[in-house]
């Protein structure tokens, strides 16, 4: 029996900063259903006289990903606004006084991706990235214009839950 897959586009990006009790909070509808990240799992091969004998774990590696969000604006028009994803993703304009995710030298906010399922409507997921930092933002100008994010999330794996 043929299963429908789920879709991004079914959902939305939640971004929060770290303000305890209750975060400062971004809803921006998925409309690319883009969203693409890597974990590794490295592993050393070890040698016994030159022979391959076994593996062990390599060190730990952050997960890279990018999303990409239809683009709106870069600020919005007012400090007392709501933010943009642009402004909360990189600490700017009416999200300046955001509390970092992460530690005092680069600011770091948490990502959420929220998954609805449009099938049987009780299986929705939800993809924590817990300190993501913004390594790259890129414009692309076409129809529509579009905002695309590389990032580093500050774990080995993103959190993935039933919701």
């Amino acid at each position: 029996m043929a299963t429908k897959s789920k879709n991004l586009r079914d959902g939305v990006i939640k971004i929060q900063d770290a303000t305890p009790t209750t975060p400062k909070e971004v809803t921006v509808a998925i409309e690319q259903g883009d969203l693409k990240w890597t974990e590794e799992h490295p592993i050393i091969e070890v040698s016994d006289r030159g022979v391959l004998d076994h593996v062990r774990e390599g060190d730990e590696v952050s997960v890279k990903g990018s999303f990409s969000v239809k683009f709106c604006q870069f600020l919005k028009q007012t400090s007392e606004s709501v933010p943009g994803i642009y402004e909360a993703l990189l600490q700017k304009g009416s999200a300046t006084g955001w509390v970092s995710a992460g530690d005092a030298c680069k600011y770091a906010c948490k990502i959420i991706f929220e998954i609805s399922d449009c099938i049987a409507g009780n299986q929705n997921e939800k993809i924590t990235f817990a300190k993501v930092y913004i390594t790259k933002v890129s414009f692309e100008e076409g129809d529509p214009d579009k905002m695309v994010f590389d990032f580093i999330d500050l774990e080995k794996a993103p959190t993935i839950t039933k919701v």
